[in-house]
């Protein structure tokens, strides 16, 4: 069943289908935009072009790792500590989007995902913001850096109590 899902895929890549997002966060926040500006065109998001190695995010004085081929969905994002990953699925891009916390509100979800949107094209599956912190390699393992995480309140789920 995987393989023909995957055979779809590739076939609507191939087409340059676009992908049918209907009563999900995509779809709302793709509506919203259309609706201001009806001269948005969006295409489909482009599959991930994976290259070895990392690279280094530093954010509040804390030191993150990110595949090379995210994109900063907000670059020019001033204060806040949180540091989110937005991603469909397998086959879409992830981008990194910067928030004041790490605990994520409404209006920042739609931000992301607008911001995805404009980076990347419309996704294959609805997105997701999931903290950068669920991962163990994405963070630097060092005492002052996890210590510094557990003060901005990042969840650390490979860190124990």
């Amino acid at each position: 069943m995987k393989l023909i899902e995957k055979m779809k895929s590739r076939l609507a890549d191939l087409l340059g289908t676009i992908p049918e997002h209907k009563g999900d966060a995509v779809d709302s926040v793709l509506s919203h935009l259309l609706e201001s500006d009806p001269g948005l065109n969006f295409t489909r998001a482009a599959r991930v072009n994976e290259r070895p190695g990392f690279t280094r995010v530093v954010r509040a004085g804390i030191t993150y790792y990110a595949k090379r081929e995210c994109k900063v969905l907000n670059p020019f994002k001033e204060g806040g500590n949180g540091v989110y990953f937005v991603k469909g699925c397998n086959d879409d891009p992830t981008g990194i989007f910067f928030t004041d916390t790490f605990n994520v509100d409404d209006v920042e979800y739609s931000d992301a995902i607008a911001a995805y949107l404009f980076a990347y094209g419309i996704p294959r599956d609805d997105l997701v913001m999931v903290p950068i912190t669920f991962w163990p390699r994405t963070y630097e393992r060092t005492p002052e850096n996890i210590a510094a995480l557990r003060a901005v309140g990042a969840p650390l789920p490979n860190e124990g109590l």
